[in-house]
């Protein structure tokens, strides 16, 4: 059970707490409740995400983690995805694109808790955004 406790100012006559001669107002609103599990929230969405694959789609999961070459999440109206890819391409790097338009790759990258394009899958280790020095460090491990 989450405890939520919310802290508004407020020019609320009603509550008024004093500390000396500092007045503050506030209200204070103390709300119980637990989080349902058809709750939408990130760890839920990828759980249901995970439960949704196939035996067959959980290794595919495995391989693109430890894929030997990049794998590249992106969305094709990415800014920062169209920067990525020309810079791989100005250093001839070879790597595969994989477009989260596509219902199967959305599903996979959303599995692989993506939130984000572009997000870099190789040898066991993920780089999430286009960051031109993280994604040599990338290449080079």
């Amino acid at each position: 059970m989450k405890v939520l406790l919310n802290i508004r100012m407020a020019l609320s006559s009603r509550c008024i707490v004093r500390f000396g001669t500092i007045a503050m107002f506030c209200l204070l609103t103390i709300a119980c409740s637990s989080t349902p599990q058809n709750v939408a929230t990130p760890a839920n969405r990828e759980l249901s995400a995970r439960h949704q694959l196939s035996d067959a789609s959980v290794e595919n999961l495995e391989r693109t983690r430890n894929s030997k070459k990049l794998i590249m999440y992106f969305n094709p109206r990415c800014s920062h995805c169209s920067r990525a890819k020309a810079w791989l391409d100005q250093r001839g790097e070879t790597y595969e694109l994989r477009n989260v338009q596509d219902q199967k790759y959305l599903e996979e990258f959303r599995a692989l808790g993506g939130k984000g394009v572009p997000m870099f899958f190789r040898n066991g280790k993920e780089l999430r955004g286009f960051e031109p020095s993280a994604l040599e460090e990338l290449l080079r491990g």
